[in-house]
């Protein structure tokens, strides 16, 4: 009778505890958001303007095309004004009229009505000084690259006179041997290697960065900042990277060559210098907070 009346005890004690997780279900943790994607300027100003808009596949790789009644322009000459379908599309001075005429925008200056007296003229200003031109170069793209990678390392130890670091130095130039800026790439390009928040840049020639772990007892200290400075070499004065620099926006660099991604990039500087046909060759410099593996999403 005893054992009995035992059974019945502890059976009653499972099934009250069977109702009391169906009572208080356990709380599930709630999911977790996917990180925001970072917009493309040149894309939302064709969409924001109510053209059409397309990916096209060139030598560089991918590239986007805005369309209207039948024409095309490059979403990024479309963004600065390079190109246009209509007059709103030109970037013009404040009092100017603008007028787009086969793809191309002219601003033009107010004339001065008929009765207008000219004011007396006034003392002259002195004359401001004069930018000096960007000199030439003769050097090859991966030269560039490694003068810029000197210039990054003496920069970084100059900020870092104590302290041990393990240095990986890596470098990437378009095409299958190294060329002149103002070259076509030789040999097979494949797809851009280098993005920036996720964008292609085509006047992109050359790329390479530093990245320096701090060491203890010979070992890599654990959970610290990889800090990365960074150099890049384009074709153009005026490359998609200048709308991040004009923007102040930090940027996630994707090296696709080792599968490496560089966070929490900045533009420090650049240089200009001309080529040998005297085209535009900019050489720009980024310091990045961290580096980790390759991240795409």
């Amino acid at each position: 009778m005893r054992g009995l009346i035992l059974g019945c005890i502890l059976l009653g004690l499972v099934l009250s505890m069977g109702c009391v997780d169906q009572i208080f279900p356990q709380e599930q943790p709630p999911p977790e958001e996917p990180a925001p994607e970072v917009p493309n300027p040149a894309a939302e100003n064709c969409a924001d303007n109510g053209y059409g808009y397309k990916i096209e596949t060139g030598a560089s790789g991918e590239y986007g095309v805005c369309t209207y009644q039948g024409e095309e322009c490059d979403e990024w000459d479309l963004y600065r004004g390079d190109c246009c379908f209509r007059d709103s599309d030109c970037r013009c001075s404040a009092g100017e009229t603008a007028e787009c005429e086969n793809n191309e925008c002219s601003c033009i200056a107010p004339e001065p009505e008929e009765n207008e007296t000219e004011p007396e003229p006034g003392p002259e200003p002195e004359p401001e000084p004069e930018e000096a031109a960007p000199g030439h170069t003769n050097k090859t793209v991966g030269e560039l690259v490694d003068y810029g990678l000197a210039n990054v390392n003496s920069e970084f130890y100059s900020e870092h006179p104590s302290g041990n670091f393990q240095i990986e130095t890596y470098t990437w130039v378009i095409g299958s041997r190294d060329i002149k800026p103002n070259e076509l790439p030789v040999g097979g390009t494949g797809d851009v290697a280098i993005r920036f928040n996720g964008d292609k840049d085509p006047n992109m020639k050359g790329f390479g960065f530093k990245s320096y772990i701090p060491m203890e007892n010979g070992e890599p200290v654990e959970d610290s900042l990889v800090e990365s400075r960074a150099v890049g070499v384009f074709s153009s004065q005026f490359p998609m990277i200048h709308i991040y620099e004009t923007n102040g926006m930090t940027l996630k660099i994707d090296y696709y060559p080792t599968g490496k991604t560089l966070y929490g990039c900045v533009i420090e500087d650049k240089e200009e210098y001309l080529a040998e046909d005297d085209s535009h060759v900019m050489l720009y410099y980024f310091y990045c907070v961290d580096t980790g593996p390759l991240v795409t999403s």
